[in-house]
């Protein structure tokens, strides 16, 4: 790994990711001397082909139909903000609740990690926990988080208040995972290369 030091007066630009099978959130948040501000956002939404469609198909093309559509929004978000060199996840374990979903969201995270490592970024993951800690308590509702990256990030209003209330949560998660890398950055004063 290279260890690069991040200069004092330097933004921070950073991809936060939500990643989903349905519903992959995305929010590119940079820092600045007052604090941070969400420049860019976007929410993937994939659907199963329709019943009819899918007695013909197989369910791995469905997949990888609903996984192009992810991939090209990371390639369009970068293209949108070309100094971006910084990716944070959200990771998940594979069991518990989630279920049978489970493995896809698995494979949409790996898919995420693999495209920022294929372009020399830095990424790294946190546990939805992280954001719990960071931006309320243990038990922190969605709306808790909400709530503070609307008093904390500039920008953040203006961009959920954009999405349907029922689909906020998963731009709010990658703001919120791109914020903790910022601030890890920030701590650190330094990034690893891959």
């Amino acid at each position: 790994m290279i260890r690069q030091p991040v200069k004092e007066e330097s933004a921070i630009m950073v991809l936060g990711v939500d990643p989903g099978f349905a519903n992959t959130g995305l929010a590119v948040v940079e820092s600045y001397s007052g604090g941070f501000r969400l420049i860019d956002s976007e929410l993937v939404v994939t659907k199963k082909a329709d019943k009819r469609s899918r007695l013909n198909l197989r369910s791995s093309i469905d997949d990888k139909k609903r996984m192009f559509l992810i991939y090209t929004a990371l390639e369009n978000i970068m293209k949108r903000n070309p100094n971006l060199n910084v990716i944070s996840v959200e990771a998940y374990s594979v069991s518990g609740a989630r279920g049978g979903n489970a493995w896809k969201v698995a494979l949409i995270y790996g898919g995420v990690m693999f495209w920022g490592f294929s372009r020399r970024m830095y990424t790294a993951p946190f546990l939805p926990m992280d954001v719990k800690k960071r931006f309320g308590k243990k038990n922190s509702s969605k709306e808790d988080i909400v709530k503070s990256l609307r008093k904390e990030v500039d920008g953040f209003s203006t961009c959920i208040d954009g999405y349907a209330k029922i689909k906020q949560e998963h731009i709010s998660d990658a703001t919120a995972h791109a914020v903790l890398m910022i601030e890890e950055i920030q701590q650190n004063r330094v990034m690893f290369g891959v």
